[in-house]
């Protein structure tokens, strides 16, 4: 004679599915995270990049500010709700920093993830 084992397949998948989707739904949310990371580090790097090109002789910290927010907006980010700062010391080697805050809010709120991301870069302008 069999025991009793009817629906313990049942109980098993009830005991562990939310712990599996829980696991989902972490990874969605930090992949989420870390990609519009990943876009503001690049936007970031595309306008001080800019600024490098257009050098001491010209006004750095808006041309990388510029291209900051339009590098942004192509990449599917909203440059409206996001701070972006570019400070130039004027000074021949300079130091211009980039900065770029962007506000977060969590998609599944399962996770405690950061309410914004930010990314930032120094660059010395030689020329």
């Amino acid at each position: 004679m069999r025991p009793f084992r009817r629906g313990s397949a049942a109980l098993e998948f009830a005991l562990l599915a939310p712990v599996l989707i829980a696991i989902v739904f972490a990874t969605i949310e930090w992949g989420w995270v870390w990609s519009r990371h990943a876009l503001a580090t690049y936007a970031v790097e595309e306008g001080v990049r800019m600024a490098a090109g257009v050098g001491s002789q010209g006004a750095p910290d808006v041309a990388a500010h510029d291209f900051a927010v339009e590098t942004l907006l192509a990449v599917g980010l909203d440059p409206s709700s996001a701070v972006v700062t570019a400070t130039y010391d004027g000074l021949v080697p300079g130091q211009l920093r980039l900065d770029i805050v962007l506000p977060y809010a969590p998609i599944t709120g399962l996770l405690p993830v950061p309410n914004q991301i930010t990314a930032s870069q120094i660059a010395v302008i030689t020329f």
